[in-house]
This record gives structure tokens, C-alpha cells and sequence, in this order.
């Protein structure tokens, strides 16, 4: 677990509020196809609400499992939980529930996961007598004033979890002993866990057999390290490019003390025994994973696939410098694309003993995963052109935008600074490019975008290269980031922007001299995140409890608005917040709910309120009369969805009919299985300044007849109800009729 240890220029942050409100309300109608302003599209985010660490990264049953330290309850560090996604290509992500939540005792920090293939801890109870696997993941519960490692396990492939009895399995009795990384040693067929003890720079390893019981091995912390935290550890055996040799690599996540400032990733290269590290290649160094501002926490995938020998990781793109304070909405943190990780031996030209011997370096280098091909347009590709011609055929072809994929390869000839301008548009831009005179790559956001919400966000970061004459660079911009491997991934580096949204230019630059362009490639990458699930890849599920027995909602009838489907925030429903402001708790005389309905989710629920005084829901301004304690969605935001798994029993044409309040009035969308049934509904508002009580003068019932026809074809589907425009207005149910022929 990463812990979070604001200037401001107000004018301008005035200026960019008013720009930022103009855009939300553009992207208001596809709050649920991830377009708010600086929302990444092809790195993973939350849907809503504060993320930071990846933690629990496993491939197993044919899903990749992204899970992560998450707020659920708001937008900066807090209540610290595993949020939880699934992916069957380390690309196209689909949130799933919150799989280990905040206890009252403590807070769920990070750790790792594991596939227990045979059963070693006990707990795995598979139904299939040939498969005795099931999924552990062990973790840091933080406590009032003591860390304890603590492991849960999953017999369903991830979905629901539950916490080993005998917790904890490792407790030393320490303030700062967490993030647990845990992997299966086959030499000696045992299981291997480095944490550290943060505040004391140090990594602890220990061994176990079952998951359950763990010895403690060694400790390594190298005796020039004594300022900061140490955090989120992992211990890597990667390959050697070109060679049949391998290296150990101990990860260690620093907090401060990065080459850009903040927080970054230090690894250290020698030989794992089974019981102790020992640094050997990088003794003397401090070689750092990415030299950009944003890249931390980082976390890599246990149980690859069969036959996929890769190491892969990922990052947190943040920094705990002002990760409280970036200007998103609705979420905030994201995570890097997946990179694989190997060893290569270069040779550095400011070294001085690389200059005097010719002794390469051995470093870590990445490169982005193949699956993010998928993501690939048509390219755009030029070759063999100066600087000016490059720049006359991208602006010719219009290419340019605020998500896509640049590979180059560029001759400095007689250039002393070349490299491009990013998210261009008049003064605002981002330069990735390539120094000559210091051989060094670097990125400068100080004229980004919006870098006035804190003073250690704008900067040129900058690392040295083995070769600037003939640089190539691979680069990826989403709407928020930019991440730039150079040569061949032998530097890396991270870094967050926030240009307005109309920032969408692209240009090469050189100065000093002229530059020539080898080869430019430029793919439009598209996004990762649909307008709406649909019943092939959807994971909710219908609701039931006491009272009701689940199972699709039947059409024809009345769709129940309060009903919808079990899966929570991001599959099941899409709220503005994870707060259920609704009053939900009901007179229990007549067997209706007690407690607060559905009240650990996010949609705001409540009833239907007769009998008081002042009246609430018959009052005399209504135009119908609501049925006593009837359920309903209210207090609803433009942007906001349900989901509700529909039976239709025979195929036809249906009306629709809503019964509802509205301030406003507004338009609601219907789709069906992902595609929208018709235009959307346009809902007239029920208010009327006639009440004398002025809190309830929206608050009128009305029931709609006809809103619509729609054909709707037999069998189950997925139904989602969509609040397009306005807002605050109270959903009952939607009546479905077979329309008169």
C-alpha cells in the first residue's frame, strides 16, 4: 500500500472551471461510455471515486485479474478497499464488485494473488473433483497502529471472497510491515513472500508451504538507503535479451526520492537462492524503472498463461506530490498500459566506466504489451523526410487527436534538439524529444495544459540515452497521459497531462539544425470502453432477497426501477457517487423492508410516504396517486445508468408508460442489449410553484401513458434505463404493454 503523505493560480483556475463545466455538459450524455473530460480511454480508471496501487494482478481460467486499492466511499485516499476488474486480454477491462472491502478493524492495503493449483492452504473447494485450484490473495490489514498480512481466498473465480479464519499469517508486531508479494518457487516447491517494513527501508522474505504458515528467510536493505519509505516490493527472474541467462529483480517502490521528485520505482539486479537476495549487477547504482514523474506502486502478474513466459506489469500513474489534487472529476488515479519486462545489456556513454572499458550496464527495459494492437487504427506512415515535409503530410492527412500511438525513428543530423509537440493547439503543448549536447530524453508538461493545482506538477524531466543520434521512440497518448519508450525501451517515462479537450495537434520539431524523419507511424487507438454492457460479456446479475425471488424482471409488466440487477457500481448501475442518500427504511407493519434497502450501494433509494403531516406523496398537487411504500430510484444525474436483466415473453410491439416525479423534466434512454431501443424519452416536468411547500413543489407523482413503442424481441436480454438530460427525477417503474395493433 501506498500511503499519501495546493498552490493554486486562481484566476486561471477560474477560467479553466468555466471551461471544464462547458465540457461535462457535452459529456454528461456519455458518462457511461468513460467520455468525461481527461477520462484515459485505453488505460484503466475507475469508474468513480479514488484508486491507487494495483495489488492482486493473476491470470487464471482464462481472465486476467486487475485489482486495486479503491475508495468506495470518495475521491481521495480513504477506506481503503480492493476494487476489482477482469479482462481476458490485459486491455478491454470490465469492472467487477468490490472484492475485499474496508473492515471496521482495518483498512484492506495492498498485496498480491495467487493461483493455489493444488490446493496447498486447504481452502480451495471446487466442485470438479480433476480441478483443485482456487484463487488466494494476501494482504496488508492496516490496523489503528500495527500492519498484519492477511490472505482470503475465492472459490469462483474472483467474484466473492472471504477472509481465512486464522488471520493473521504473518504479524511482527509493526507499524509500517506491508504489501505483501507473494509467488511459487519451483526449485524448491515453496511459497516465497517479500514485503517490507516501509518507514525502515527494508525487505523481508519468508517462505511457506501451504499459504497459511510462514517462515521468515532473510532481510535485505542496502546501507545508502536511509531517507524515506520503501513500498509495494516484488522479486522478478527475468531474462537476459539475446542470452540463455537470467537475473533476480528486486522491485522497490520509493517514497520520496525519484530522479523527477516524488515517488518512483528503484530496482536492483543479482541472485535469489530461495532464502536471500544478494545485489550484485546494480551495487553501486540507483537505477530507476521509469524517470517521468508518474509511475509507481507498480505491481506484476502472477500464473501467465501456459506457454507465455513473459513478466508483465503495471503502474499507478500518479504521484503522491498531488495525487489528492488532480483536476478529474467524478474519479481520480489510473493505471499504466501492461509492459513486459526484460534485462539488457547496454552500454551508457556518460558512464565513465562504460567510456574507459567499453563494460556495458545491465538494465531493465519495457515495452508495451502486444495486446494493445488490438486497439490500432489504420496507420498513417511517412519515411525518409525532413522535419518540414513530415509536418506538411500529417497536417495535410488530418492526423491528429487526443488518443493514439506514435512510433519514430529520427536522425538528429545537425540538430542539437529534436522531438515533438503533443496535444498541441496555440501555446498549450507537451514535448517529448531528445537533447543532443547531454544526450537526454526528455518531457516537458510545463505548458500542458492545466498544471496550476499544485506547484510540483509542471517540469521538464529528462534521463540520459546510449544513443541520441538515431533515437527511436514509441509513444502513448491517452486524453491524460503520456508514456514514452525510448530505443527500444532501454528508458522509460510517465508522465499525467491535462490539456483543454480541443488540444488535438501533432508535430515534430528540431532546432539548431536539420533533422531528418527515418519512419513515422501514427495508429488513432480505439477505446477500451463501451456505451453500455450487452448480454454477451455482461456479468450483473437479476436481484432478489426476502421478499423478492429474482430473476429477470417479465415483460410484459412493471419493470420495478428499485430492482436492478446485483453486480455493482460500473456493471450493474452507474451513480454520480457511492453514497445512498435515499431514505429507504419502511414501515414494517405490512411485511415491507425494515432496514435501509440496498443501502451499501451507491443509487439513491427510497419509497413511497403516506399518512404524515405535512403529506409527502399524496399530497393534493400529484396528478396520480402513488401506491403506498413503493419503491423508487431518485435524486437521478444526467449521466447516471441501470441495468436490469428482462425476460420478454413474446416478441412484439410494447408501450411504455413511467410513473415518476420531475423537477425539470428531462429525457431518459432505453437500450437493449447495449443498443438503444428509439429516441430518447422525453419526460415533461411535474412541478408546480401552486404547493405552498416549496421543498415539495417538484415532488408531484405522475404516471406517463404511451411514452413510447418499442419492438422488442423474445427471450432474456439486458435492459438499460439511461438519465440523459436534467436530472432530478424520482423512477418508480416503467410499465410494458403489448401495444394495440
Amino acid at each position: 500500500m501506498t500511503v499519501s503523505p495546493m498552490r493554486s493560480a486562481a484566476i486561471w483556475q477560474r477560467v479553466w472551471l468555466v471551461a471544464i463545466l462547458c465540457a461535462m455538459a457535452g459529456a454528461l450524455l456519455a458518462q457511461d461510455s468513460y467520455d468525461q473530460p481527461w477520462r484515459p480511454q485505453y488505460h484503466f480508471t475507475p469508474s468513480h471515486n479514488f484508486m491507487n496501487d494495483p495489488n492482486g494482478m493473476v491470470f487464471y481460467k482464462g481472465e486476467y485479474h486487475l485489482f486495486y486499492q479503491y475508495n468506495p466511499e470518495g475521491q481521495v485516499w480513504g477506506h481503503m478497499s480492493w476494487g476489482h476488474a477482469a479482462a481476458t486480454d490485459m486491455v478491454h477491462w470490465k469492472h467487477l464488485p468490490v472484492a475485499i472491502p474496508e473492515d471496521p478493524k482495518y483498512m484492506a492495503y495492498s498485496g498480491s494473488a495467487v493461483v493455489d493449483w493444488n490446493n496447498s492452504s486447504g481452502l480451495c473447494k471446487n466442485s470438479d473433483p480433476a480441478d483443485q485450484s482456487c484463487l488466494i490473495a494476501i494482504y496488508a490489514a492496516a490496523y489503528k497502529d500495527r500492519q498484519k498480512q492477511h490472505i482470503a481466498y475465492s472459490n469462483d473465480r474472483g467474484r466473492t471472497w472471504t477472509n481465512y479464519a486464522g488471520n493473521p499469517v504473518i504479524d511482527l508486531d509493526a507499524e509500517d510491515f506491508r504489501d505483501p508479494k507473494v509467488f511459487w518457487y519451483a526449485p524448491q516447491k515453496k511459497w516465497v513472500l517479500v514485503a517490507v517494513l516501509a518507514d525502515h527501508r527494508k525487505a523481508l522474505f519468508f517462505s511457506s508451504p501451504d499459504l497459511k504458515h510462514w517462515t521468515k528467510l532473510s532481510e535485505f536493505s542496502p546501507a545508502s538507503d536511509d531517507v524515506g519509505q520503501w513500498e509495494c516490493p516484488d522479486l522478478l527472474e527475468l531474462p537476459i535479451e539475446g542470452t540463455n541467462d537470467t537475473r533476480w529483480v528486486l522491485i522497490i517502490n520509493r517514497n520520496p526520492g525519484a530522479p523527477a521528485g516524488g515517488t518512483g520505482v528503484r530496482y536492483l539486479i543479482g541472485q535469489f537462492d530461495g532464502t536471500q537476495f544478494v545485489e550484485k549487477e546494480s551495487a553501486g547504482k540507483k537505477l530507476w524503472a521509469d524517470y517521468g514523474k508518474d509511475f509507481y506502486a507498480t505491481n506484476s502478474f502472477n500464473d501467465m498463461p501456459q506457454g507465455d513466459p513473459r513478466k508483465i506489469w503495471i503502474g499507478w500513474t500518479s504521484n503522491w506530490l498531488y495525487a489528492k489534487d488532480e483536476p478529474t472529476a467524478l474519479w481520480r488515479g489510473a493505471q499504466s498500459v501492461p509492459r513486459t519486462l526484460t534485462l539488457r545489456w547496454v552500454k551508457d556513454p556518460l558512464n565513465p566506466r562504460a567510456g574507459l572499458s567499453g563494460e556495458p550496464d545491465l538494465l531493465m527495459v519495457q515495452a508495451p504489451v502486444r495486446e494493445l494492437h488490438s486497439l490500432r487504427g489504420e496507420p498513417f506512415v511517412i519515411s525518409n523526410t525532413s522535419v518540414q515535409e513530415a509536418n506538411a503530410r500529417l497536417s495535410q492527412a488530418g492526423v491528429k487527436g487526443a488518443t493514439y500511438e506514435i512510433e519514430a525513428e529520427i536522425e538528429a543530423g545537425d540538430a542539437s534538439e529534436i522531438g515533438f509537440r503533443l496535444r498541441k493547439s496555440g501555446a498549450v503543448e507537451t514535448l517529448v524529444g531528445v537533447t543532443l549536447a547531454s544526450n537526454t530524453l526528455f518531457v516537458d508538461r510545463t505548458k500542458s495544459g492545466d498544471v496550476y493545482f499544485s506547484a510540483d506538477f509542471p517540469g521538464r524531466y529528462s534521463t540520459t540515452l546510449t544513443n541520441t543520434k538515431r533515437v527511436k521512440l514509441l509513444i502513448f497518448v491517452d486524453r491524460s497521459s503520456v508514456e514514452v519508450f525510448a530505443n527500444d525501451g532501454e528508458k522509460v517515462m510517465t508522465d499525467r497531462t491535462y490539456p483543454p479537450q480541443d488540444c488535438e495537434g501533432i508535430e515534430i520539431y528540431s532546432t539548431g539544425g536539420a533533422a531528418k524523419v527515418v519512419l513515422l507511424t501514427v495508429w488513432q487507438l480505439h477505446s477500451i470502453w463501451g456505451t453500455s454492457p450487452n448480454s454477451a460479456g455482461y456479468t450483473g446479475q437479476p436481484f432478489h432477497d426476502e421478499r423478492y425471488a429474482g430473476g429477470p424482471q417479465t415483460i410484459p409488466g412493471k419493470l420495478q426501477c428499485a430492482y436492478y440487477d446485483v453486480g455493482g457500481e460500473g456493471i450493474a448501475y452507474h451513480d454520480s457517487d457511492a453514497v445512498n442518500h435515499g431514505s429507504g427504511e419502511l414501515n414494517p407493519l405490512d411485511g415491507s423492508y425494515l432496514h435501509a434497502f440496498r443501502v451499501h450501494e451507491g443509487v439513491d433509494i427510497s419509497y413511497v410516504k403516506v399518512g404524515r403531516q405535512p403529506a409527502v406523496d399524496d399530497n393534493p398537487f400529484d396528478l396520480v396517486a402513488p401506491p403506498p411504500e413503493e419503491l423508487y430510484v431518485g435524486w437521478t444525474q444526467p449521466g447516471e445508468w441501470l441495468n436490469y436483466t428482462v425476460n420478454v415473453a413474446t416478441a412484439g410491439k410494447y408501450s411504455v408508460d413511467l410513473l415518476y416525479t420531475s423537477h425539470q423534466g428531462g429525457q431518459i434512454g432505453l437500450d437493449l442489449d447495449g443498443k438503444p431501443l428509439d429516441s430518447p424519452l422525453t419526460i415533461t416536468s411535474t412541478a408546480n410553484s401552486d404547493d405552498p411547500l416549496a421543498w415539495r413543489q417538484w415532488h408531484h407523482w405522475n404516471l406517463a401513458k404511451n411514452l413510447v413503442e418499442v419492438e422488442l424481441p423474445a427471450g432474456v436480454h439486458v435492459l438499460t434505463v439511461r438519465i440523459l438530460t436534467e436530472g432530478q427525477m424520482n423512477l418508480a417503474y416503467f410499465g410494458f404493454r403489448k401495444a394495440i395493433q
